[in-house]
């Protein structure tokens, strides 16, 4: 069970609050996963954010697939940037090769990009991603 109730996420993200397009076991199965995968010790008062956004961003991508029957539409588009033609010019920019270079399927959604500026920030590699590591103290 995982320490944020479904009710609670919905509070964090109203924009999941349509229970027929996200059930509270799909919400909970992300909660439990952010669980594991956001490392408390490193998040400290940010962790129950970092998991209620692992969860958001994973059920935008699964709700995108559902209805879009593509992958990465959901939680406010793909970042993929946009183009304009004025006459015969033409300038395209891609936003995932930008800002979120490395950042895979967390460019992908406004939740996802959010989750990856705060990774970036508190840290890098197996600590962010694995609750098992533990740092030792050298004397």
């Amino acid at each position: 069970m995982a320490t944020m109730t479904p009710g609670e996420f919905r509070e964090i993200f109203p924009e999941f609050s349509d229970v027929e397009k996200f059930s509270d076991a799909r919400v909970e199965y992300w909660l439990s996963l952010g669980e594991m995968m956001i490392v408390r010790s490193r998040w400290g008062a940010l962790y129950r954010h970092g998991i209620a956004l692992y969860a958001a961003h994973n059920l935008s991508l699964e709700y995108a697939i559902q209805k879009e029957k593509s992958y990465g539409k959901g939680g406010g588009g793909p970042v993929t940037g946009g183009s304009k033609t004025v006459g015969s010019v033409s300038k395209t920019e891609s936003y995932s090769t930008m800002a979120y270079e490395g950042a895979g399927n967390y460019a992908e959604t406004e939740f996802g990009r959010q989750l990856w500026d705060l990774i970036k920030q508190f840290g890098a590699g197996g600590m962010q991603v694995n609750n098992s590591c533990q740092t030792r103290q050298y004397r």
